[in-house]
C-alpha cells in the first residue's frame, strides 16, 4: 500500500496512525506532488490493483491517464474516485464548465471503460476496464 500526501507535516501523523497495525510494514508513506511520484511509479513499472483518488480535482484527468493509458492500474484493477458528485459541480449546469465535468465526460465517453457511481456521501465513482468486467455489462 502506498499513500501520498503533499503536506510534509502529515508524515508523522500517518506513521503514528499505522504503527499499531500488524500490516504497518506493508505501508509506504510518500510526501510530495502526487503526479510526479505516480509518474515515477509508472517509469519503474509499478502497478496497483486499486487506486483511490482523493486529490486535487483539477489533476484528475492526469491521474486518469496514468492509471489507464500508462498502465499504473494492473489488469483487472479498479480506480475509485472520491467526491464524484463534487457537491453537484460535476453535473449541474449552473457551475459551468469545470474540471469535474471534463473528468466525468472523459470517463463516460470512453468505450473501453465501465463505471458505476456509488451514491455514498459525496459519491464514489468505480472505474474498470470493460475488458476486465465479467458478464454482460451494458452502458446506459
Amino acid at each position: 500500500m502506498v499513500t501520498i500526501d503533499q503536506d510534509d507535516y502529515l508524515k508523522d501523523f500517518v506513521e503514528e496512525a499505522v504503527k499499531s497495525s500488524p500490516h504497518h510494514y506493508k505501508i509506504k508513506i510518500l510526501i510530495g506532488k502526487a503526479l510526479g511520484l505516480l509518474q515515477q511509479m509508472v517509469d519503474n513499472g509499478e502497478k496497483f490493483d486499486v487506486i483511490f483518488l482523493d486529490a486535487d480535482k483539477g489533476e484528475y484527468i492526469e491521474y486518469f491517464k496514468l492509471a489507464f493509458e500508462q498502465n499504473l492500474l494492473s489488469s483487472r484493477g479498479t480506480v475509485l474516485v472520491d467526491n464524484a458528485y463534487m457537491l453537484g459541480e460535476g453535473y449541474m449546469k449552473s457551475f459551468g464548465e469545470t474540471n469535474s465535468k471534463i473528468f466525468a465526460r472523459a470517463v463516460a465517453s470512453n468505450p473501453d471503460l465501465h463505471s458505476v457511481l456509488v451514491p455514498i456521501r459525496d459519491g464514489i465513482l468505480m472505474i474498470r476496464r470493460l475488458s476486465d468486467v465479467e458478464g454482460d455489462v451494458r452502458k446506459a
